[in-house]
C-alpha cells in the first residue's frame, strides 16, 4: 500500500520529476495493487489528458461543482472504470477554503475502492481550487 500511496501522490503532483519517479517503479508485479496505481498516474501524466465519462451530480453547483469538476476530472486513478466514478460527498473546514471529497469507484461485479481527495483554495483567486492529497482509504 506505501507504493500504492506513493503513485496516488506523485500522480497529483503531474511533473517531469513525479513522471520520473513513476517510471522507476515500473518494474512492480502488475498483479499488486500497487502496480495499477503506478502505471494509472505515469500514463495519466504522460497523456495530459483530463479523465473523462465520468458520473457528475445533477445538485452539484457553486464551489461545490467546481470541487466535484476538478476531483473528477483529475481521478486518473479510475482509469478504465471512470463509468463507476462518482462523488460521494464533499466536506469543508470552517473557513470554506479547503475541502474534503469523498470518490468512489463501483465496479460492476460490486466491488468498491473509495478514496479521498483533499482540495484547497488558490490563493487570490476565489472561485478556482487546486487537489493538494488522494489517498486510497478502502477496498471492498
Amino acid at each position: 500500500m506505501p507504493a500504492a500511496a506513493a503513485a496516488l501522490a506523485l500522480g497529483s503532483i503531474k511533473t517531469a520529476d513525479a513522471l520520473a519517479i513513476l517510471q522507476l517503479a515500473r518494474p512492480l508485479d502488475e498483479d499488486e495493487v500497487a502496480e495499477h496505481e503506478i502505471a494509472k498516474a505515469r500514463r495519466w501524466i504522460e497523456s495530459g489528458r483530463p479523465v473523462v465519462g465520468y458520473r457528475t451530480s445533477d445538485h452539484a453547483t457553486g464551489d461545490d461543482g467546481r470541487i466535484e469538476q476538478l476531483v473528477l476530472a483529475n481521478a486518473f486513478y479510475a482509469e478504465g472504470e471512470e463509468r463507476g466514478l462518482g462523488v460521494e460527498a464533499v466536506t469543508w473546514n470552517s473557513g470554506r477554503d479547503r475541502a474534503l471529497v469523498g470518490v468512489v469507484i463501483r465496479e460492476d461485479s460490486g466491488s468498491l475502492r473509495e478514496y479521498y481527495v483533499i482540495v484547497e483554495r488558490v490563493q487570490g483567486r476565489a472561485s478556482s481550487f487546486g487537489i493538494i492529497r488522494v489517498w486510497l482509504n478502502m477496498i471492498s
